[in-house]
């Protein structure tokens, strides 16, 4: 049941001869159960991109509030990962108490697997519970600067907005001249085109 566990509750009574009593069973109406623990975690940005304000939403039962805890990769919060953290921030209805806890990643962590965010909800003796979900912050290649018009080379690029501010990078050399000619050099380290993703 959405409202808890259906259980009842059935006392067995043995035959007691010697006062002239018959032994059986009696069970109770059905009753609900609920359990408290954490029912949900989740975050607003399905795509998150390096500096993206972050909202972390967890969502536990309980007869009165219990004490939220949010950890990444099972610690505090890093300084030169994420910034602005704010919160839990609790509100209750009844029974369902709400955590909300800010932050803004500053890092991107897709090349390490993204960071593991938890959310513990401490009933002090009643024990405690916890959820987590991957938080995995992109690159945001808008904010890479691109150099270009150095000497006798021009570098252009385009701006795709659809695939999260992927940015393509072309070189071209000015034109030839009577008396000059030009040519793209390539190596290991430099091509003619080059693409920055919001993975790289």
């Amino acid at each position: 049941s959405d409202d808890g566990l259906l259980a009842r509750c059935t006392v067995t009574y043995a035959d007691d001869t010697s006062n002239s009593l018959v032994g059986g069973a009696v069970e109770s109406a059905e009753m609900s159960v609920r359990v408290a623990s954490v029912t949900a975690l989740s975050k607003d940005v399905e795509t998150v991109l390096r500096g993206d304000a972050v909202t972390l939403e967890c969502v536990a039962t309980g007869e009165s509030a219990p004490t939220f805890t949010f950890t990444a990769n099972g610690g505090e919060f890093e300084s030169s990962q994420y910034s602005n953290t704010s919160g839990p921030t609790v509100t209750s209805t009844g029974t369902s108490h709400t955590a909300v806890y800010l932050l803004t990643p500053v890092q991107a962590t897709v090349l390490l697997g993204g960071h593991t965010i938890t959310c513990e909800a401490d009933y002090g003796g009643a024990g405690s519970s916890d959820d987590s979900l991957q938080l995995t912050t992109y690159y945001k290649c808008g904010e890479i600067a691109v150099l270009g018009g150095v000497g006798e080379s021009i570098i252009t690029y385009e701006d795709d907005a659809d695939t999260y501010g992927t940015v393509n990078a072309s070189v071209s050399c000015l034109a030839d001249t009577s008396e000059t000619r030009y040519s793209i050099s390539v190596s290991g380290t430099a091509g003619e085109e080059a693409t920055c993703t919001k993975e790289t």
